[in-house]
């Protein structure tokens, strides 16, 4: 999504953006990863944050807010080419920092 974003020119630009979707994701931010980061820690599933076909209180597609907000957090960083190929341990230790997630 976030390549997307780069070659459509808006970093606002999520196809998902319907009925309100990206401002209930916007303000409820620290929250999903709170809750994603959660899942992740106690081996529960994730899957209502992804697809069409499955939701999260009421929303669906929350995982790929939250996986481009990561990236893009990411690629103040590293470039495109080194976040392709970063490795597992780095990502896990980056998305326990993501910026202006506190107690998580």
């Amino acid at each position: 999504m976030h390549c997307e974003q780069l070659l459509y020119g808006d970093t606002d630009f999520y196809h998902q953006d319907k009925g309100g979707w990206l401002n209930w994701c916007r303000n409820n931010r620290n929250r999903l990863f709170k809750e994603y980061k959660k899942r992740i820690d106690t081996n529960i599933s994730v899957q209502s944050f992804y697809g069409d076909w499955s939701q999260f209180e009421g929303h669906s597609d929350i995982g790929y807010y939250l996986g481009t907000e990561f990236i893009k957090q990411l690629s103040e960083e590293y470039s495109l080419y080194k976040l392709a190929n970063l490795d597992m341990q780095t990502i896990a230790e980056k998305f326990s920092c993501i910026e202006g997630i506190t107690n998580i």
